[in-house]
């Protein structure tokens, strides 16, 4: 006879607003929750939107903050937050990816303040109270429940001119999410079903985007898709986390194409280890886990060697000893031989080898 269901979930107190055109909605959700005094944050290439919501704010706003960087380096999360202090800030309403997202998470972390967030690309993270912050080179991740927002608004509007090669790597991000709840250490028979549903959405719509930019539907699809990735998180991060922020915080790689890049090779390794791949794999395409992931990347037009992306060959024993020190949990133990090989994989653009099951050690 097999075990009764035994587990805790602990469900997300997000208010999410869906909806074309829910933008227009930024004042009165703002008006809502009771803040009288809210900071916006955006990042330069993001200051028309934050110029944009300004203007519906009116007596609301206290002023833009549009220095957001990736990987949220100590500079500029103390800037933020000195701008959120200097501001008398109640509320921090982030517009744009994560690394946006993540500097109001970062005023959240250490001052009083409603976080409304208003994501434009596919990543999950306005979801959770889940950041990574990059402190002396090395990027970590913390949790806490100060930086879970109180309303996230999804407007599929403000992603059609996200272009497709900004969207594709965007959105596996957000399937990254979905890929590893399957075996994280906090996963429940709830947050798979979340994973499961996100990587069915997130594989079509994303391909659907790509496919016609300017699809509402699809770009509402992806947004949704995200939506079920951030709620997936919370099962927890393992070895594909890892080294995609060590690729990013230390080597200063894009975030979404680490993540990207990787994917693939990082659910390859864990494949003999992680049962619930196998039904992950069969949503997503034909064949084993990291071939499905493969071809859907390749299918998005994005170019899977690390070496396209500003890594360089020489970077990879360093690398691969970083890879081996993990920070979250994995089914399967890394090793610095099985990391090099793993990035070298990645560097060149080769398919993701089928690993052997690990050894048992003998009693």
């Amino acid at each position: 006879m097999s075990e009764p269901l035994s587990f805790v979930q602990t469900g997300l107190p997000v208010r999410a607003v869906f909806g074309a055109g829910s933008f227009a909605q930024i004042k009165s959700e703002t008006e809502r929750l009771g803040a009288k005094r809210a900071l916006l944050l955006s990042t330069p290439g993001r200051r028309i939107l934050a110029d944009e919501a300004e203007k519906l704010m009116g007596d609301l706003s206290v002023g833009i903050f549009d220095q957001c960087k990736e990987h949220l380096p100590e500079d500029s999360t103390a800037a933020v937050r000195e701008a959120a202090k200097a501001a008398k800030a109640d509320c921090v309403i982030a517009m744009g990816g994560g690394s946006t997202i993540g500097h109001g998470k970062a005023v959240a972390l250490v001052q009083d303040v409603t976080l409304i967030h208003v994501p434009t690309t596919y990543s999950g993270s306005e979801m959770t109270p889940v950041q990574g912050f990059t402190v002396g080179g090395v990027k970590r991740s913390m949790f806490d429940s100060k930086m879970l927002a109180k309303t996230i608004i999804y407007d599929p509007q403000l992603t059609l001119t996200l272009p497709p090669e900004t969207a594709g790597p965007s959105g596996i991000n957000a399937l990254a999410h979905c890929v590893e709840a399957v075996y994280g250490a906090q996963a429940t028979p709830i947050t798979t079903l979340f994973a499961e549903e996100g990587a069915r959405v997130l594989s079509s719509a994303l391909r659907l985007v790509i496919k016609n930019p300017r699809d509402i539907e699809a770009r509402s699809n992806a947004l949704y898709g995200a939506y079920l990735s951030g709620n997936a998180m919370l099962a927890g991060a393992g070895i594909h986390h890892h080294i995609a922020h060590v690729l990013g915080g230390t080597f200063g790689m894009n975030h979404s194409l680490a993540h990207t890049v990787i994917l693939p090779h990082a659910a390859a390794y864990n494949e003999t280890v992680a049962p619930g791949l196998a039904k992950l794999a069969s949503i997503i395409g034909d064949g084993s886990i990291g071939a499905s992931l493969f071809t859907l990347c390749k299918g998005l037009g994005i170019d899977m060697r690390l070496s396209a992306h500003g890594f360089r060959a020489e970077d990879l024993d360093s690398a691969a000893e970083h890879a081996a020190q993990p920070r979250f949990p994995n089914p399967r133990p890394p090793s610095v031989a099985a990391m090099r090989d793993l990035l070298d994989d990645a560097f060149h653009g080769r398919e993701p080898r089928t690993w052997p099951a690990p050894q048992i050690a003998q009693q």
